[in-house]
């Protein structure tokens, strides 16, 4: 009776051993990936005529993009006099970045207060998108084709 019971501590724990090692080896098989840290300083400086003319290679992208951010009454857009026309509009949304956006233009400007209707050059990181438009008002995000999100703006200068 002994000898059984010995014999049964002994499989028990030879197969405790081994399951205890291959989950081990397979919970090891995959190590923890370290979180890649976000830089939008290494995407490329598109110009806007590149992604207006290729909207779906960047739609729903993070893109970095040189252009004119200028603003009338009917919103904020970006610009170039190279590539403009009803179907390559794009209009400018701010998410909850806004004022912060706005504090950034001001002290890229070197100015206290920023009007808006003065076109600046900048330069700046979001992602574009193709959208259909949904023509409620005539307020440029109602209107236009293009939308780009700005996350971050990298410069700004006046537009001459």
């Amino acid at each position: 009776m002994k000898l059984i019971f010995r014999l049964s501590i002994a499989i028990l724990a030879f197969a405790f051993g081994v399951s205890s090692t291959l989950f081990w080896l397979d919970w090891n098989r995959f190590p923890p990936q370290k979180a890649e840290t976000y830089d939008p300083s290494r995407l490329p400086i598109l110009a806007l005529c590149e992604v207006v003319n290729n909207p779906d290679i960047y739609d729903r992208k993070t893109v970095r993009i040189s252009a004119k951010l200028r603003s009338d009454e009917d919103g904020f857009r970006l610009s170039n006099i190279n590539c403009y026309g009803e179907k390559k509009q794009v209009a400018v949304l701010f998410g909850n970045q806004y004022t912060r956006i706005m504090e950034k233009i001001r002290h890229e400007l070197g100015i206290d207060t920023y009007d808006p209707w003065e076109p600046v050059e900048i330069i700046a990181v979001g992602e574009f998108r193709k959208v259909t438009p949904s023509g409620k008002s005539d307020q440029i995000p109602d209107k236009a084709c293009l939308q780009f999100e700005i996350m971050s703006i990298e410069t700004a200068s006046p537009f001459r």
